[in-house]
Parts: structure tokens; C-alpha cells; sequence
């Protein structure tokens, strides 16, 4: 479904970038020689930035870039990814595929930018097949002939997310590890417990818990609008489907079943109170809500991301509950799964490789990144950086009387989202997924009858 697709790219991306620049004759050189650097050129670059929601960090990060090398004619152009208020998707969706369409189209003829920066998925649908297809420049021998770079500085389970046939042929920038924010009172409310350190077993017992609460109380609400919900799970559950260098459907059917037994009744419930216009008095996704109409807060179970950490720390602190914080398990164990929030590729026919690389370096640098705050939830895929946002943002926003509770939560917070793995599920694929199985999820058709469907897809899919 268009819509499943939508949710997913808007769910994903936090930060995006802004555009600007100047235009002047195009580039001459088109090799990378290991030590060269953007200063020596009196060049220009070409930067396509895709974004999809908000734009701040990119503006910032170009204005610091033409200060530091004033000699590269900086060329930016910004794809309208962005959506209007209401939001129109099938107008996002035209807009995607528009996209989509140009781009490829450029990049499989040798044209096109220097230096793609995208957030999430985008623009590509499904960024393993292009992959495939040999348009980004291998990146490992820029990184091999520059002393100044070591893999080690960091995290491989994100950084490595680009690699193909051997070859590294994009770099994520920063991820997303949606992580839950509840307190240790309503999990007593719900007699449930849900801990760091759980497995997915604990987790779906735990959850089956809330559900048969709430399903006796149209006044509780669990937070997912219509069939939304499998697209927010896939990649935190850290399911896989394709096994694109082999060319094989790789997703395991019992193990899919637990995972979809675990929400489907979530589902079928949110859609019978739509269906019968009973809604909330309060929206379950906003912790300001509960607390400004003098509720309880009760236990968050919804997929949020939150960008706003400390904020929520202090209003369930000040209203005398106790914060814990948590991540949803990987079916069959395994690091936590991380989304992707924004990548960047050379262009294969890049004009001005030296340039793009420079570029590509300094998005990666933590002078980039330090700009940001842990207000926001995009992590830096440079090892320490979270760590080091973190205790600057301790440092100004947290006070004495908050510290013991806080070092608490926010150690558990850095031991979730940065011992991750990277997990890409394309938006051409959940579409798949959500057109075959969501007849079993609302009890219309049989397990294996859907099942066998989607393999079926996937199959001619990956045969394409």
C-alpha cells in the first residue's frame, strides 16, 4: 500500500537538511589520487539533498563547509520531499516516485549529482537493488588511501550497512533507534515489566498483558492508526525478507507468525474503534496531553520516536513517577535494530570525486554533529558522539536535584541506542508485505494461504 509506504519514510527521519549554493563551471577532475583535498581546487560540487520532513542540520553543515574550503563552488539542490498539512500522501507518494524516476534515470547515465545526501529510504524504494546496479563510487579505496581515516572511530553494525560484494557503496550518516519511555508506575498499573535487557519471548508475554487490559476499555488506546503498525515493527523486530547477493526470500515463516501474532490483535482492535468512531479523550503518542489534563500516565507501548529526551525526563520526574527506558528485542536475539536517518553516495560518474569525498568526510566528522542536540534523536554513526552530546546536554538542561535519576536512564538509554545494527527493510517490500498479510492480521483469510503469497511476490520481486 502507497499509504504504508508514506508512514514509513515520514516515521523515520527526524533530521533533514536545508539547501543553498552557487554556480560555476563544471569540474575537470574525476579521479581521487588519496591525498588530494577539496582546498586545492578552484571547483565546483554538486550535491543533491533529499529530505523528507525537517530541515535545520544541513543548512549548517554547508555554511561551515564553504568556510573551510571557499575554493569549492558549492552547487545544492533540495528535492521538495516534504508534505503538506493535512497530509496529503498520495501527493508525498507522486512526489517520491518523481523523484525516484530522475534520479535513477540520471545516475544509470553517467549524469547527475556529485554527492547524494538522502534521510531513510529515500528516494530510491528499495536502496538494496540500487545497489545492484553499479551507480555509487566504492568508497573503500578513498577511505584505504586516506591516512587520517580509521574504520574504527566508527560503529561497524551501522557503518558497515553499505557494503555489497565487498564493495562500500554509501555511508550512513546518522540512524534511528526508536526506543520506549515509560515509568516503573504504570508498569505496576498494568501489572507488566518490561526491562532493558529482555528478550522478545518476555517482551510478547508482557505485551499480550496491556493488550487484554485495554481491550476491555474503549477509554485506553494504544496509539497505531489502522495497519500502520506492521510497518513501524518490521525493522525494530530486526526481520529480514530478501537476501539480495544471493537472490533468495530469507524470511523465516514461524518466526513471521510470533511476530505478527504478537500485534495483530492491537490491530483488529484500533480498527473496530475506528470503524465505530471511539476515540480517546487523550492521544496516546503525547506525554504534554496526559499530564496537562491531570492524567495518570499509563504505559507507553506505542513505536515513538522520541526527539525530545531530556524534556520527557523532566515532566514524568516532576510529576513524581519514576522514568524507565527500554528498546523492543530482535526475534531470535541479536543487537538492537537501527533504522537508517540519512546516507550519503558518491555519484559512479562524479565529475568532482575529490570534492564529493571531502564532503562526504566532513558529514561524517564530529564537528558536523556536534552542532546537534540530544533533543534530537538522529545518532552519529562516529563512535562517542552520542556520549559526548549527552553529557554536554546533561550539563545544561539537567539539574542537581534531577542527576541520580537521570545518570540512570540515560545510561540505559547510550547502552540501547548505540550497541545497534543497522536493518534495512525496503518500502517496496513492506508494501508487499502489508498487501499480502494483512488479511491474516484481521482474521480474513488463513496464516498460510497469505504467507504463500508474499513468498510468491518476493520471489518475482527479487527476479526482476
Amino acid at each position: 500500500m502507497k499509504k504504508a509506504a508514506s508512514m514509513i519514510l515520514l516515521l523515520m527521519v527526524l533530521v533533514s537538511m536545508a539547501s543553498c549554493g552557487k554556480q560555476t563551471q563544471e569540474s575537470a577532475s574525476s579521479d581521487y589520487s588519496g591525498n588530494a583535498t577539496a582546498s586545492e581546487y578552484t571547483e565546483e560540487l554538486v550535491v543533491y539533498f533529499l529530505p523528507v520532513i525537517v530541515r535545520a542540520f544541513f543548512d549548517k553543515t554547508v555554511e561551515i563547509f564553504e568556510r573551510e574550503y571557499p575554493n569549492v563552488n558549492l552547487i545544492v539542490e533540495e528535492f521538495d520531499l516534504t508534505y503538506s498539512d493535512p497530509v496529503d500522501l498520495a501527493s508525498l507518494v507522486q512526489k517520491q516516485e518523481q523523484v525516484k524516476t530522475r534520479l535513477l534515470t540520471e545516475l544509470l547515465a553517467g549524469t547527475g549529482p556529485d554527492i547524494i545526501v538522502w534521510s531513510g529510504n529515500v528516494p530510491f524504494g528499495d536502496l538494496e537493488k540500487v545497489m545492484g546496479i553499479d551507480v555509487f563510487e566504492d568508497l573503500n579505496p578513498y577511505f584505504a588511501a586516506d591516512e587520517s581515516f580509521n574504520y574504527d572511530d566508527f560503529i561497524s553494525g551501522v557503518f558497515n550497512a553499505g557494503l555489497r560484494d565487498s564493495k562500500r557503496l554509501f555511508v550512513p550518516i546518522s540512524y534511528l533507534v526508536p526506543y520506549k519511555f515509560t515509568t516503573a508506575e504504570a508498569m505496576n498499573h498494568y501489572n507488566v515489566s518490561f526491562t532493558k535487557d529482555m528478550d522478545f519471548e518476555h517482551y510478547a508475554k508482557e505485551f499480550k498483558k496491556v493488550y487484554e487490559q485495554i481491550e476491555m476499555d474503549d477509554s485506553r488506546w494504544f496509539g497505531y492508526e489502522n495497519d500502520d503498525l506492521v510497518i513501524y515493527l518490521n525493522t525494530l523486530a530486526g526481520l529480514q525478507y530478501i537476501e539480495y547477493e544471493k537472490e533468495e526470500v530469507c524470511i523465516d515463516s514461524a518466526v513471521f507468525k510470533t511476530f505478527l501474532d504478537v500485534y495483530s490483535p492491537f490491530i483488529r482492535l484500533t480498527k473496530d474503534r475506528a470503524n465505530r468512531s471511539v476515540f480517546p479523550p487523550i492521544f496516546v503518542m503525547g506525554f504534554e496531553n496526559r499530564m496537562l489534563n491531570g492524567k495518570q500516565l499509563e504505559l507507553q507501548c506505542d513505536i515513538v520516536v522520541l526527539d525530545n529526551l531530556i524534556a520527557n525526563f523532566k515532566m514524568i520526574f516532576e510529576s513524581g513517577q519514576t522514568p524507565t527506558i527500554y528498546a523492543i528485542p530482535r526475534i531470535g536475539g541479536g543487537k538492537t535494530a537501527a533504522s537508517p536517518s540519512n546516507n550519503a553516495a558518491i555519484g559512479k560518474n562524479s565529475k568532482n570525486k575529490a570534492n564529493a569525498y571531502d564532503f562526504l568526510k566532513f558529514l561524517l566528522s564530529e564537528e558536523a554533529y556536534v552542532q546537534e542536540s540530544t533533543l534530537f534523536t538522529p545518532f552519529s554513526v562516529r563512535k562517542g558522539s552520542t556520549e559526548r552530546r549527552l553529557k554536554r546536554d546533561t550539563e545544561k538542561y539537567i539539574q542537581e536535584r534531577h542527576l541520580e535519576t537521570w545518570n540512570q536512564v540515560s545510561k540505559d538509554y547510550l547502552s540501547i541506542v548505540t550497541d545497534v545494527e543497522m536493518v534495512f527493510v525496503s518500502s517496496d517490500v513492506i508494501n508487499m508485505v502489508n498487501d499480502s498479510m494483512m488479511p491474516y492480521v484481521l482474521g480474513e483469510k488463513a496464516y498460510d494461504e497469505c504467507f504463500a503469497e508474499l513468498e510468491k511476490k518476493l520471489r518475482f520481486y527479487i527476479s526482476e
